[in-house]
């Protein structure tokens, strides 16, 4: 058989394979998702992923399933996406009557 590789970032297997609460297996999950996402950090306060760069903010709000659990699939829903960018707010308040 051969080895197939993993998308996910070393060291991210193991730590989920010993948690059992879904909360903590939501925050691990999440901090690995985030480091797969360039540039991307988990803010688990409000249940996104953000990142700040360039006169943008972008936010995506993630739900996660009561039925998570470590061993098993880690799901998450996108609940919401939302881009702050300083130059379309300025050609709005420029173009606003």
């Amino acid at each position: 058989m051969s080895d197939v590789e993993s998308p996910q970032p070393d060291g991210l297997i193991a730590p989920l394979t010993q948690l059992e609460r879904p909360a903590d297996v939501v925050q691990t999950g999440a901090t690995g998702l985030a480091l797969m996402l360039d540039g991307f950090n988990w803010v688990g306060s409000r249940h996104s992923l953000e990142r700040r760069g360039a006169g943008r903010h972008v936010l995506i709000t993630l739900e996660k399933s009561k039925w998570n659990r470590s061993g098993h699939l880690i799901q998450f829903i996108v609940a919401s996406l939302t881009v702050f960018d300083d130059d379309l707010a300025a050609w709005r308040r420029a173009t606003q009557s």
